[in-house]
């Protein structure tokens, strides 16, 4: 495991943020931490409530045009995990590629069929 994080880590060296200010050294920790370094040209905001977070994570989902790499602790099967469900498979639908982490156990309540390994939709 380590050889390939070394390699993936080289190919992202030219994208690394380069900077000796504060946020700079803060980023340059995380890199230690994960080993892997904190690339330019990305963005984060803390979202700390549903009421503020599910509109932008699904504003974010809508206007991906690439991928979308998202990962949650718990998904229910409620209104907020069926309406991420579909939002997802919309995008996949149009091409965009679709990278989803959950945790299984968090997610226990979910139906296995809800979101399927490998883009297997059923």
């Amino acid at each position: 495991m380590g050889e390939l994080t070394d390699k993936i880590t080289n190919c992202m060296v030219p994208y690394a943020v380069q900077s000796s200010d504060t946020a700079g050294k803060i980023m340059r920790t995380l890199s230690n931490i994960v080993r892997l370094p904190v690339c330019r040209g990305n963005s984060c905001r803390l979202l700390i409530d549903a009421a503020n977070a599910f509109p932008r994570i699904y504003d974010a989902i809508k206007n991906a045009e690439h991928y979308i790499l998202i990962e949650f602790f718990i998904i229910k099967n409620d209104s907020v995990g069926q309406n991420l469900k579909e939002l997802l498979i919309e995008r996949a639908r149009a091409g965009i590629r679709i990278y989803m982490l959950y945790d299984e156990i968090g997610s226990h309540k979910l139906p296995p069929v809800t979101f399927p390994p490998c883009g297997k939709q059923e």
